[in-house]
């Protein structure tokens, strides 16, 4: 099919309708007085005439339990498989696909009911049922019972319900779909009824049902059997086997994008107001201070429920004076009196890290900060070894220590967390100390740096 072009069939049949059949076998002999018995093998083709697989149906319209203004729009279901319709074959009407979808409101006489198929196909005085009970059937099944009337009125006739079925071919090429969209041709069913519609509110309920009319065919072809059931005269209800149904609300109002997300409009998401003794004080006071209780799945795939509060409090914070950590299940917090993590502080250090790393900029400089640090570490460690070969070990490593010690306290915990910033200046210092000592070991003066008992040496 060439691309943007709609491909369009009254019915697409299948190689072999539903039903059983029966293929024999003969062979014939020329000797005389021998005779071969034929042989028969029988099959049946089809699914279960009362239930229809979920995955059938491709797409509906309008959507399952959307509002809107649908006042004029004929209700419509796609199936995925191109030959559904037309798989079986309507009663005295084989021409006729085999299903129907009919529509009602929620003010109309139209009950769903779940019963054993047995149960359900017996005759019954009032009723008119045209489906008979086979053994082939599934045990339970869905049924449609509908008011006499009101069947023969929205249920279409024969020359309708020819139309209400088509196959439709088109190409999905630059369009949105699942992952593996069914074949190119699709079968298409349509209601011949609009649906109800009222002004304002909150619309009023409309529901599709997809009928097997198989066996309705003498209903479908004989208008006096139509008006019969519509006088209701002799039944006052009808039953018709149910295979898929769905909702939706129409109201008359115009709906656009702009009233749809203006609806998405809400209040600012905060917990419920907790009443005065509906809960225990402590959780009261936990929920008051901005905390909710949420599934938290551990690593060991187990999961719980903890604690967590956003970054932004309900109260005054004071320095809780933590150190830094290295990882965040460092941040997790037990309370053993309530059996309950603390997760807020280990959520907020996962998600700064993860936001950190995704920045470019910032994940380029921690790296050549890490690959300039590691060099600077090697350097100073190898100038150490070689001081201390000179006989000047304990005076370097004191010395060392002194202003390891005058750099920390210069620096400050508060002003660099982190501590990066205090050990590249740490760094420095050292170094130039290093050299300095090395210098005066070239000279001949390292015996100045060394302790009384090692000059003795």
């Amino acid at each position: 099919m060439e691309q943007e072009r709609i491909g369009l069939a009254s019915q697409l049949k299948p190689g072999l309708t539903a039903g059983v059949y029966t293929l024999e076998a003969r062979q014939e002999s020329t000797i005389p007085g021998s005779t071969v018995e034929p042989a028969f093998f029988s099959f049946r083709c089809g699914a279960d005439p009362l239930c229809m697989p979920q995955s059938d149906v491709y797409s509906v319209y309008p959507p399952r339990d959307a509002f809107g203004n649908f006042e004029r729009v004929l209700p419509n279901l796609v199936f995925t498989n191109k030959t559904l319709p037309w798989e079986r074959d309507v009663a005295k009407a084989e021409k006729l696909p085999w299903l129907a979808l009919l529509l009602f409101d929620e003010t109309e006489d139209a009950a769903v009911r779940s019963l054993p198929a047995k149960e359900a196909f017996t005759p019954e005085t009032g009723r008119y049922c045209p489906v008979v009970y086979d053994s082939s059937m599934a045990a339970d099944c869905m049924v449609l019972d509908v008011a006499a009337g009101l069947f023969a009125g929205v249920c279409p006739d024969a020359g309708d319900l020819s139309l209400c079925a088509h196959a439709r071919c088109v190409c999905r090429d630059n369009k949105v779909t699942e992952e593996n969209p069914p074949e190119e041709w699709l079968s298409v069913l349509l209601s011949t009824r609009y649906p109800a519609a009222v002004p304002g509110g909150k619309g009023i309920k409309n529901s599709c049902y997809v009928v097997s009319v198989e066996q309705f065919g003498e209903f479908l072809t004989d208008p006096s059997l139509r008006a019969e059931i519509a006088g209701e005269q002799m039944y006052t209800t009808v039953r018709v086997p149910l295979l898929y149904s769905w909702s939706f609300y129409c109201a008359t109002e115009e709906f656009d994008f702009k009233t749809v997300f203006e609806g998405l409009d809400t209040s600012a998401f905060q917990l419920p107001e907790i009443r005065k003794n509906s809960l225990p004080e402590e959780l009261r006071n936990l929920l008051k201070m901005g905390y909710a209780p949420v599934d938290h799945q551990l690593r060991d795939a187990s999961s719980t429920v903890s604690f967590y509060r956003g970054p932004f409090a309900a109260y005054r914070e004071r320095d809780s004076g933590m150190k830094p950590k290295m990882n965040g299940d460092a941040w997790l917090h037990y309370d053993p009196d309530m059996g309950m993590f603390d997760i807020s502080y280990s959520a907020a250090y996962c998600l700064g890290r993860q936001l950190a790393l995704q920045n470019g900029s910032y994940s380029a400089a921690l790296h050549t900060w890490r690959s300039t640090d590691k060099a600077l570490a090697a350097g100073i460690r190898q100038r150490y070894r070689l001081a201390c070969g000179l006989g000047a070990e304990r005076d370097i490593r004191s010395r060392c220590l002194a202003l390891m010690e005058q750099e920390r306290e210069g620096a400050g915990e508060g002003r660099d967390p982190a501590g990066i910033e205090g050990t590249g200046q740490f760094a420095a210092v050292l170094e130039a100390y290093i050299k300095e000592m090395l210098a005066q070991a070239a000279n001949g003066l390292v015996s100045a740096c060394l302790l009384p008992e090692e000059r003795k040496l």
